[in-house]
């Protein structure tokens, strides 16, 4: 599987993320949106940077482990960014996500 990797800037519209992985029956994990009711935009944007700095930002195919869609008020997908497993791990636990159901 080959995935485009680009640098990503959260758009000012941004809600909320949703990590999603693709398993290895090929079928998606998708995991609840979190949001962040004092401010959307900051929160998606804070939590990108610290993925950024803490080089959980996957930069080749090999790293990619999975994928932050990011959301807007809408639940329609604005931008996405792919994430090393420990990135992963680390969003998964620091937003408290959920398989949806």
């Amino acid at each position: 599987m080959t995935h485009r990797l680009h640098s990503v800037v959260v758009p000012p519209n941004a809600c909320a993320l949703r990590l999603v992985r693709t398993l290895k029956s090929g079928k998606l994990r998708v995991f609840e949106a979190i949001t962040f009711p004092k401010d959307p935009y900051a929160g998606c944007e804070n939590l990108y940077r610290r993925a950024k700095d803490f080089g959980h930002i996957a930069k080749t195919d090999g790293e990619t482990y999975g994928l932050s869609d990011v959301l807007d008020k809408d639940g329609d997908i604005i931008s996405d960014f792919w994430l090393t497993r420990r990135g992963f791990d680390h969003l998964k636990r620091k937003l408290g996500c959920h398989v949806e159901p």
